[in-house]
């Protein structure tokens, strides 16, 4: 997602309009129902069958609450959750989805990983490659709770080039990451910040990780993969709104400031990013 991406693409049409067909939505046209699995916890049923992950993993929770939720807002929907085998696609709609198990997409960073060297992917998020003209007060004017977290831990992030970070070939060493982005060897302002963040990380329960983790594999760009953000949010740390609003500012989507970049799309936006951070939250009340 880019500024780019938030072009409006509609064109308008002289010709008079038609009747759109009616919308019907998935709980219209299949079965779904909430079903106990054999060891405990509970799935849901897909016309008859398990309904599977984009990895075609099938869908468990230890919540019937949470199932019942998450089925819920798919029978909502339209065909556009589905791919033909009628496993979930991978798009914001279902992205609360890997929260269950911290399952994501295979061709990414397995969890194992992620959570073996947190400080090292902490180093792609873009909120440490913010502009750095005047664009960047108003970066910084939607990254209060980041400010603030920062503020309360005595730690100074680090302000590395916009867009590339370079990261050493084989190695998943933070500090390596540190010495080929600043200009002091080592910089002990940076290496602390990263140690703290890896040690606020370690604090978070599963479920917690879990949620971190997708946004990091889901939510990636062309920028970077957010980290932060979503690790104040599940801290209590920050509000869906707020994490929508930081979000799209470290990507340097704000209308006004960044050209090609409408108003409308833009709120349309921050809508579908606040709604999928409250279905996060929703998940780790009953996890």
């Amino acid at each position: 997602m880019n500024a780019k991406s938030l072009k409006p693409t509609l064109k308008l049409s002289r010709k008079k309009a038609t009747k759109k067909p009616e919308h019907k939505s998935a709980g219209e046209l299949h079965d779904f129902k909430v079903v106990a699995r054999k060891g405990g916890g509970f799935g849901i049923w897909f016309d008859g069958r398990d309904m599977l992950l984009p990895t075609s993993e099938v869908f468990w929770t230890p919540s019937r609450t949470y199932a019942e939720f998450a089925m819920n807002i798919l029978a909502e929907g339209g065909e556009e959750h589905f791919n033909e085998n009628r496993t979930l696609l991978c798009h914001e709609c279902t992205l609360f989805i890997g929260f269950s198990s911290g399952i994501v997409a295979p061709e990414k960073k397995p969890i194992a990983e992620f959570k073996a060297d947190p400080a090292f992917y902490a180093t792609y998020d873009p909120i440490h490659s913010l502009c750095a003209g005047p664009e960047k007060v108003d970066q910084l004017e939607r990254l209060q709770p980041f400010r603030a977290f920062c503020d309360d831990r005595e730690i100074k992030p680090p302000s590395w080039p916009q867009i590339w970070i370079e990261r050493p070939d084989g190695s998943t060493d933070f500090r390596d990451v540190i010495k080929a982005n600043s200009a002091k060897e080592g910089d002990p302002e940076s290496l602390h910040y990263f140690e703290t963040l890896e040690r606020e990380f370690r604090m978070l329960s599963q479920s917690q990780i879990a949620v971190v983790h997708t946004y990091f594999s889901f939510c990636d760009s062309c920028q970077g993969h957010p980290f932060v953000l979503p690790l104040l949010l599940v801290k209590g740390l920050c509000t869906p709104k707020e994490l929508a609003e930081g979000f799209l500012a470290t990507l340097c989507i704000i209308p006004g400031v960044f050209s090609e970049v409408s108003k409308a799309e833009y709120n349309r936006e921050i809508k579908k990013i606040e709604r999928d951070a409250e279905r996060a939250l929703f998940f780790l009340n009953y996890h």
